[in-house]
């Protein structure tokens, strides 16, 4: 059960990172206050995702 968890910590580490990532893209490659992309907006877009 150990690597299940660790999985699923490294996969939730991986999509903060994503998103950190795309909100620096976005503002110019600064660390913004405010994020310009939500975590909501992230969410809906990587769910909505084709992956097949």
């Amino acid at each position: 059960m150990f690597s299940v968890r660790l999985f699923y910590f490294l996969f939730a580490v991986s999509l903060y990172n994503l998103w950190v990532l795309a909100n620096v893209l976005l503002s110019g490659g600064t660390i913004p206050k405010k994020p310009p992309v939500s975590m909501r907006i992230f969410r809906t877009f990587v769910l909505s995702t084709d992956y097949g």
